[in-house]
């Protein structure tokens, strides 16, 4: 197993599971027995990684490895499961699932249909050392088909594409050796978070939550109006719904630190069938503080224009793979240290901009979770899909009861911004 991905296996513990969450909600019901067999022939026949076990390693310095699962049975990594009518129960069954440890034993994956009367809902749960969650988006966008013959456009992300020359090739491993050193000092060096109701001893129990779907264009003409990009509102827009939550909280807005991973595969590379981990993380202070949306944009798009010139996202990529080969108390050394620099884990995936369906059903909205680790308590994604984005939020239920309050406000930032931007106009 390569060592980025074996720190993922090494750093899970009870409180915070490495396990990638990604939750498919469908108009009406999914066929059970097409689904079967749609996820056997697109997603385990053509990636190997489906079909193996991880061993962890049984003595220091020595590597974890994946085996092959003699005993494979597709038939036990499906699950199906009835559900009364409500978006409550069917969120209840996901804070439970984001809590449940996978099955070690044989492939760390797992899929689960839901049968709802208004219609099915696929939860897939897949541990981090398989692949990030990047990929992983992208294996599951394999299963869908389009709805209207268009393509599929799978989950994209920032990629390096840069033309590969000798001369490069040693001036980018100086710099990223200089990098890599700059990069660990600062964050050994960096102050620890604020204290807010939003960090805290995390438990086992979890809260899942996510936003209504929300007009993609209107976070287009934000950004143009405001000349910045759309990730830069998105950032902007989870910078004002935690300054809601805090304020609601009777706590005073403070800024806060979040980590943002980075996709280091080219732009355009599919994703290999070996899987794996090949993404870098990014450490940027959210704006929460500042009290006007337009000045809470204008300040994201400068923290991340300097976030995104450095070379921290190579720099962390690489320190994980040192990572990977070290004894397990250095994971845990390391976990500590990253947990107390930071509040929450943010990600910003685009996916499919036309419908697709999956096994003959229309997919009508997907929503998702990477792991948050060590003492972060709070995990929040942003994905696009057909001309919407969807929130979603996952926290440990002692810090965030009610997620579905911070999902919510969202909605409010991005009305208060909209109508901001249209008087700009």
């Amino acid at each position: 197993m390569a060592g980025v991905d074996a720190v993922w296996l090494a750093v899970e513990a009870p409180e915070n599971l490495m396990v990638v969450t990604v939750v498919l909600r469908f108009g009406g019901a999914v066929d059970w027995d097409r689904f079967a067999v749609t996820v056997g022939e697109r997603m385990v026949r053509p990636y190997p990684a489906f079909v193996r076990r991880a061993v962890s390693p049984s003595r220091p310095f020595h590597q974890a490895a994946w085996t092959e699962d003699p005993g494979f049975d597709l038939g036990a990594h499906l699950r199906r499961k009835q559900l009364p009518a409500g978006v409550d129960q069917l969120a209840a069954l996901v804070s439970d699932l984001l809590a449940r440890p996978l099955d070690m034993s044989r492939s760390p994956w797992e899929l689960h249909l839901v049968d709802q009367p208004e219609g099915s809902t696929v939860v897939a749960r897949l541990h981090h050392c398989l692949a990030d969650g990047l990929a992983l988006a992208a294996v599951l966008l394999s299963l869908t088909d389009p709805q209207d013959g268009a393509d599929v456009a799978g989950a994209t992300g920032a990629g390096t594409g840069v033309p590969d020359r000798p001369s490069r090739r040693v001036r980018d491993a100086a710099q990223l050796a200089a990098s890599v050193v700059t990069t660990g000092l600062g964050i050994l060096f960096a102050a620890r978070e604020p204290r807010t109701s939003l960090r805290g001893q995390v438990g086992t129990r979890k809260s899942a939550a996510w936003s209504e779907p929300l007009a993609l264009d209107v976070v287009k003409g934000i950004g143009r109006a405001l000349g910045v990009s759309v990730n830069d509102v998105l950032l902007a827009m989870t910078a004002g719904a935690l300054r809601r939550h805090l304020a609601a909280s009777g706590e005073r807005p403070q800024d806060v630190r979040i980590f943002v991973p980075v996709n280091l595969r080219p732009r355009g590379e599919p994703v290999p069938t070996s899987l794996g981990n090949r993404f870098g993380v990014v450490f940027v202070q959210l704006p929460v503080s500042v009290a006007d949306p337009v000045e809470r944009v204008h300040a994201v798009h400068q923290r991340m224009s300097r976030a995104k010139a450095s070379a921290q996202a190579r720099a962390t990529f690489a320190m994980l793979g040192v990572l990977g080969v070290l004894p397990a108390w250095g994971h845990r050394l390391a976990v500590r240290l990253l947990g107390a620099k930071s509040t929450a884990v943010v990600t910003n995936v685009a996916g499919p901009q036309d419908p697709v369906s999956v096994a003959g059903s229309p997919l009508s909205g997907v929503v998702f979770w990477v792991p948050q680790a060590g003492s972060v308590g709070l995990g929040i994604s942003i994905l696009s899909y057909a001309g919407t984005v969807t929130v979603g939020v996952a926290a440990d239920h002692d810090l965030v009861p009610d997620p579905r309050l911070l999902a919510d406000a969202f909605e409010r930032d991005l009305a208060e911004l909209a109508g901001r931007a249209a008087a700009l106009r």
